[in-house]
């Protein structure tokens, strides 16, 4: 789903109808009575939480509060969705210190010559307006989108992807001759392929891997896109990757989730879901970035952001038509937290319905934790279900909207929790030292709100116990009180 508009065009044609528990045989998760158990290891130390894990898109035409919003949440780098960038853009990225990605989208084959002519005429674009904007760059570079995405039978002509009607093979060649053109001029520039729709694309996937592995192709990252309506698939699609690179192991590309969100967006442009506005949305997309961070992704872009840009999917957005913020924009700034603090390792997540995230400050004076509580049942049955027109052929029904709600059920053995206790080993903190913890929530009330504040000893042991909403994202602070 490369652009907002194309995500509208291939979906008018949905239309919606209320479904409930018992037609889809929906049954409630299990609620523990035990608490969520988790441990963190201070001294367990996974180095720098990745800058590029905190990311987003923008929106198409140059939105200054929009920026502004992104500044205020500590996110370092913005994704334009079009390699035209235009130069008020450019400006606007300069001025607010973000690094930037380019989608480089390429929908045919083309010739060696044409390739590297277009390619330079890029690069070109670029230098002109690093030139006229100092401190604009661009530093990553997604060649092709989603080219396995294909909805046979019917659907697009010979089960063809909308943005790439050429064969597997002349994409690869394409590919190498791209990220061969670019390195030559500019090395430092990382260069990944090819935007999959899916990480369950396994022959694309694999051909892929094996293509570039054979022919000693350039393949700094692997851009790869999550959209799901539980957490099950977010853990199945990474473990089948690193399966896959499991096989090459002279391949070294970092892992990148270039679009990310929740299933439900995948509806008309015209017919929103008020449930989107909620902070179930909120929690699902944060718990799938805590464990995806936990895995050791390297980049993560949520398909959203704060444009008030409502003729692209309302759904994906962060705002409303007027600026009212949703409980998924302070559920990113309290995940932002995280930025520019060392990664600790946790013990105890299920990652379907509980996770924890955290991070130390340099000098160990500091800890930063982020809590996301989810049950994918709690709502998922009361929303609607995309239903064909009266009359129309099943086959120009995608299968992959046929079976929004039906797929990505969380494991049913993932209890849900009301409440967890944390306990935080290995600390270096002395009992004559002074600590203050703040707790924040962002829940369908609370807009990241302080909640808690209080005083606690220094020890070499701490545990905390809370209750969590379902759904809600906390946000713990705890530092050296002066």
């Amino acid at each position: 789903m490369m652009t907002r508009i194309i995500l509208g065009i291939l979906l008018s044609f949905i239309c919606i109808q209320p479904i409930g528990a018992a037609e889809d045989g929906y049954a409630p998760a299990a609620i523990s009575d035990a608490p969520a158990l988790v441990t963190l290891d201070f001294s367990r130390e996974k180095g720098m939480f990745s800058r590029q894990l905190f990311s987003t898109m923008d929106a198409p035409f140059v939105d200054l509060e929009e920026y502004e919003l992104l500044k205020q949440s500590n996110f370092t780098l913005v994704a334009n969705m079009d390699r035209d960038i235009r130069p008020e853009k450019a400006k606007a990225i300069a001025e607010y210190g973000f690094e930037t990605l380019v989608f480089y989208d390429q929908k045919r084959p083309m010739g060696k010559v044409e390739l590297e002519r277009n390619a330079q005429e890029f690069l070109d674009k670029i230098d002109a307006l690093k030139k006229r904007y100092p401190g604009f760059e661009v530093r990553y570079i997604i060649f092709a989108n989603e080219p396995d995405l294909s909805f046979p039978p019917g659907g697009f002509p010979d089960g063809l992807s909308p943005f790439w009607i050429g064969t597997m093979n002349e994409l690869f060649h394409n590919y190498e001759a791209f990220v061969n053109y670019v390195k030559s001029k500019k090395p430092e520039v990382m260069v990944g392929g090819l935007g999959f729709a899916s990480a369950g694309s396994r022959v694309w996937i694999q051909k892929f891997l094996e293509y570039v592995d054979k022919n000693k192709v350039p393949l700094d990252f692997i851009p790869y896109h999550c959209y799901a309506s539980g957490l099950k698939s977010y853990i199945e699609g990474l473990n089948a990757i690193e399966e896959m690179l499991n096989d090459h192991p002279g391949l070294h590309p970092k892992l990148a989730v270039t679009e990310l969100d929740i299933r439900a967006l995948m509806i008309p442009n015209d017919q929103p879901y008020p449930e989107m506005d909620t902070a179930w949305k909120a929690a699902h997309n944060i718990l799938a970035m805590l464990f995806l961070a936990d895995r050791g992704i390297w980049m993560l872009i949520d398909y959203g952001g704060p444009s008030r840009d409502q003729d692209a999917n309302a759904n994906c957005l962060w705002v409303k038509a007027d600026g009212t913020k949703k409980p998924v924009y302070f559920a990113h700034q309290a995940f932002n937290h995280l930025n520019d603090t060392i990664q600790i390792a946790q013990e105890g997540s299920n990652f379907q319905t509980f996770g924890v995230g955290a991070g130390k400050s340099k000098d160990n004076n500091s800890l930063t934790i982020v809590i996301a509580g989810f049950d994918q049942y709690s709502l998922l049955p009361h929303l609607t279900k995309p239903k064909l027109p009266a009359g129309a052929p099943p086959v120009n029904q995608p299968p992959e909207a046929i079976n929004m709600q039906e797929r990505d059920r969380q494991s049913r053995d993932a209890l849900v929790y009301k409440n967890y206790s944390l306990s935080i080993k290995n600390l270096p903190w002395k009992d004559t030292d002074t600590f203050v913890m703040e707790t924040y929530a962002v829940d369908d009330t609370h807009d990241l709100v302080l909640m808690e504040t209080r005083e606690i000893e220094g020890a070499s042991q701490i545990t905390i116990h809370k209750d969590i909403g379902l759904p809600q994202v906390q946000l713990i602070k705890i530092f050296k009180k002066k």
